[in-house]
């Protein structure tokens, strides 16, 4: 664990000047498999990895670091009927050191933290389709200067109704966990519950159109801190989202 510098009294930003920070993430490795079975392979890979977060003028505060990443998963169709991938792993991470010039935001700079990523679909039927979609690792803060854990899991449904007309029910959780900040405020676990549902028809093969619907609820998480810490500037919603889609295709 390391304690970090202090960030002088800074404005925020500028009067009358906000804008997001650019970031991006960029890495590249290997894997080797091995087939345990004739249709499942164990996988073992390896990522070496660098995230960018930008520095603003009028803070000394971002997030930039190298990682590597050690990976086993597998993949395959252990039953005619499910196909499974995932992968998962350790992270090892390095953020840049404090200076005069930057504080990196965080109490550990050189975190371990869990990588994974998986896909599930099990076709119960001809007609009907479950899938399972998951994800979680440590990105950068597009709208502040903590690293946070993101986390996605994705649940769908979908039923062939006719030739034609299908069914689709989803249903995600997502979690942006930014307790690792080293100060009060920025300690929050925010989430994103969504319901959705949606028709599809196929008029022939070239045209095909859709509808649906979302229900997205947000909400911020401050359980780690205590009441005389919590902001007053939550930003909590609920979103109702209506589509219909039109597409053509040869």
């Amino acid at each position: 664990m390391k304690t970090n510098l202090k960030s002088p009294d800074l404005a925020t930003t500028p009067s009358g000047y906000i804008n997001f920070p650019d970031r991006y993430d960029i890495n590249g490795g290997m894997d080797f498999g091995y087939k345990a079975t004739p249709d499942v392979a164990i996988t073992l890979g390896y990522r070496n990895g660098h995230q960018y977060q930008q520095q603003f003028a009028w803070s000394l505060d971002s997030s930039s670091n190298d990682y590597q990443r050690l990976l086993i998963g597998l993949e395959g169709k252990p039953f005619k009927w499910l196909q499974i991938q995932f992968q998962l792993g350790p992270d090892f991470r390095s953020y840049e050191a404090d200076s005069a010039t930057h504080v990196t935001p965080i109490g550990d700079h050189n975190p371990t933290v869990f990588y994974g990523e998986a896909n599930v679909a099990a076709t119960i039927t001809r007609e009907d389709t479950v899938t399972f979609k998951f994800k979680q690792f440590q990105w950068e803060s597009s709208c502040g200067y903590v690293p946070y854990v993101d986390t996605t899991y994705d649940f769908g449904y979908s039923r062939k109704l006719t030739r034609k007309l299908g069914l689709n029910l989803g249903a995600r959780v997502c979690e942006a966990d930014y307790t690792s900040a080293y100060t009060a405020p920025g300690k929050r676990d925010d989430w994103m519950f969504t319901l959705s549902a949606g028709l599809h028809y196929d008029f022939n093969a070239n045209w095909s159109a859709d509808i649906a619907y979302e229900y997205d609820r947000g909400l911020n998480g401050y359980d780690p801190l205590a009441i005389s810490q919590v902001p007053d500037n939550k930003r909590q919603f609920v979103r109702n989202l209506v589509s219909v889609g039109a597409q053509w295709k040869y």
